[in-house]
């Protein structure tokens, strides 16, 4: 695991963790550690942050990536 972050959207308390060798960004429920979301990425992740209603990751290529959190634990 490269990073990990809490998260809050909507009602939703969480925290978001990445790994750059699975290119991917999971979400967890704070309360009880389910896995609520898993956001597929193209290239290594190296760290996520929250801004606003949206996750950042910082990319590998030394890119960054947004992606907007909606109200139901969803994503655009």
């Amino acid at each position: 695991m490269n990073g990990i972050e809490p998260v809050r959207f909507a009602t939703c308390a969480g925290m978001a963790s990445v790994g750059q060798t699975e290119r991917s960004v999971r979400v967890w429920a704070a309360d009880d550690l389910r896995q609520m979301m898993e956001i597929p990425v193209r290239r290594e992740v190296f760290s996520v942050a929250q801004a606003g209603d949206h996750l950042v990751f910082g990319l590998d290529n030394g890119g960054v990536m947004a992606v907007r959190l909606v109200e139901g634990g969803g994503r655009r």
